[in-house]
């Protein structure tokens, strides 16, 4: 007997529960192994019942109390009642309310539906743009790494926008990033390459100046990298273009009145017991135009930003580059931030002849990459970033303009408040 139970607990199936992160970090990029197709399916009947429930308990509680309440009203003075009877008053209202509640929510579909095909365009100019990059350092992994950490730098900015946008808590930056990466000096969180990594438009400035330093940036590549920054761009401004909730908040107070005169001016009892059932239609379509509206969440019908851009915001790298890993990540680590390059270091790991001249020392520095010439001088070091004239008045804080933190001084540099940076704090503040 003691074998018998035994053997039916070891067929039985085991259940572990895994708590979520509190804050969005890089297991909310991976999807869990869940794909686009599998996102689609959640959305079925038994999940648009439980939805309308969800949103409309309430309503319907109210109306239902009120209901009642007017219909014992009606009993005992019928003769007030009746003067309140309107139905067709009753049926002009729900006409009108019917008609505005479709409006909305066929400008929220659609709304939803351009957002949703700005993300899938980007994720897949910008992986095709990431491949067209590796074809000519294909021999050359230390290069590949190089490329490598700037493509996943420039994706995981878009992602930092759209989650500062949202106004998702967030840990530190090192957490979106993958293990491989995070030793590298362009996602550190005390240096100025966080404050261009929060947004792609800054970004690119230190991608591009990568691809020019390595000397792959040929008309070809530059079309490339062109068709993806219209596709991103597409998609910040899908999402910064919202229209005002004075209408959403108008739109709930008419639905609410109409609940309340439903019982009042309805002549039969039917007609007085139906506003519960119209609570349940009418409240559940205007929550989900209102999140439609704003889809760049982690809400149930958000957009599946996340799964999407998980899928350019990590790469699995080849043995080949395993083995050259630290060496590329010191090497670049040195030279970004100091500016100082290891051209010895660098001749051995990519396997040619390396320079490092600035277009102040050679004037012909940018006509020679585009002919294959390596020169890391065309790269945009930490210092370098910090020259850079900031358009907009930095005194006014506005998160919209680059640096918006002050500098200060500390150990000899000018560096980042670590406060403004801290896990308590939004991510992004520049």
């Amino acid at each position: 007997m003691r074998e018998q139970i035994r053997s039916i607990h070891n067929r039985m199936p085991r259940f572990t529960f895994t708590r979520q992160p509190k804050t969005f970090n890089e297991t909310h990029l991976q999807g869990n192994g869940k794909f686009l197709d599998q996102w689609y399916c959640q959305f079925n009947r038994t999940s648009a019942i439980k939805y309308a429930i969800k949103k409309s308990v309430h309503a319907i509680v109210l109306s239902a109390i009120w209901s009642i309440f007017v219909y014992k009203l009606g009993l005992t003075y019928p003769d007030q009642a009746k003067q309140f009877e309107a139905d067709f008053i009753v049926k002009v209202m729900t006409f009108l309310i019917g008609l505005l509640i479709s409006l909305t929510l066929k400008e929220s579909l659609d709304r939803y539906k351009a957002c949703l095909g700005a993300l899938i365009d980007f994720r897949d100019e910008f992986r095709s743009f990431w491949y067209h990059a590796q074809v000519p350092l294909v021999r050359c992994p230390a290069a590949r790494l190089l490329i490598d950490i700037h493509m996943v730098a420039y994706s995981l900015s878009v992602v930092r926008f759209l989650v500062q946008k949202a106004g998702i808590k967030t840990g530190p930056s090192l957490t979106m990033v993958q293990q491989e990466f995070r030793a590298c000096a362009l996602f550190c969180d005390d240096g100025p390459q966080l404050a261009f990594g929060s947004n792609p438009s800054y970004q690119e400035i230190i991608l591009l100046s990568m691809l020019r330093s390595l000397g792959i940036l040929d008309q070809e590549l530059l079309r490339r990298f062109r068709d993806a920054r219209m596709k991103v761009h597409m998609l910040i401004t899908a999402q910064r273009v919202k229209t005002p909730n004075t209408s959403a908040h108008l739109l709930h107070l008419v639905v609410h009145i109409f609940l309340l005169l439903i019982p009042i001016t309805g002549s039969k009892l039917c007609t007085k017991m139906m506003a519960p059932l119209v609570a349940l239609v009418l409240l559940p379509l205007m929550r989900l135009s209102e999140e439609l509206e704003d889809p760049f969440g982690t809400d149930q019908h958000d957009l599946p930003w996340p799964m999407i851009l998980g899928t350019v915001t990590h790469c699995s790298l080849t043995p080949s580059s395993r083995d050259v890993l630290f060496r590329v990540l010191h090497f670049f680590n040195n030279g970004s931030m100091t500016g100082n390059w290891d051209l010895i270091e660098a001749e051995e790991l990519l396997g040619r002849k390396v320079i490092c001249e600035s277009t102040q020392h050679n004037p012909h520095a940018i006509q020679q990459s585009r002919q294959g010439q390596i020169n890391f001088g065309l790269y945009l070091t930490a210092d370098d970033l910090l020259n850079i004239d900031v358009v907009g008045n930095q005194a006014l804080g506005n998160p919209e303009i680059l640096f918006s933190p002050d500098l200060e001084k500390k150990e000899g540099g000018p560096v980042f408040q670590q406060a403004e940076f801290g896990a308590d704090k939004p991510l992004l503040n520049c």
